[in-house]
């Protein structure tokens, strides 16, 4: 299995929050490489607005989850790793 992490507003009127609720309790508590999964709460945020909500919050919970995901000493170019595109690596630039 992957690892997961669900964000879910409270507000969102197209996809209820019990079912971003039932879609992370239905998964494994990890993966199958050891990385728990995750649910972020945010209480104010709706469907379409959460990066206006809740940019901090989500930046901070996706930077820690893709931390735990790819361990820094797997894509650092320093170690033996490759800093292309094709290793199927996620950058996110500031």
């Amino acid at each position: 299995t992957c690892p997961l992490l669900v964000i879910h507003g409270r507000e969102d009127t197209i996809v209820p929050f019990e079912q971003g609720q039932r879609l992370f309790e239905a998964a494994p508590a990890q993966s199958s490489g050891g990385v728990a999964k995750r649910f972020l709460d945010l209480p104010q945020a709706g469907h379409n607005d959460m990066m206006y909500v809740a940019a901090d919050e989500i930046r901070d919970a996706v930077g820690e989850f893709l931390g735990r995901a790819a361990p820094a000493q797997r894509s650092r170019p320093e170690n033996g790793g490759s800093a292309t595109p094709e290793d199927g690596r996620l950058q996110i630039a500031n």
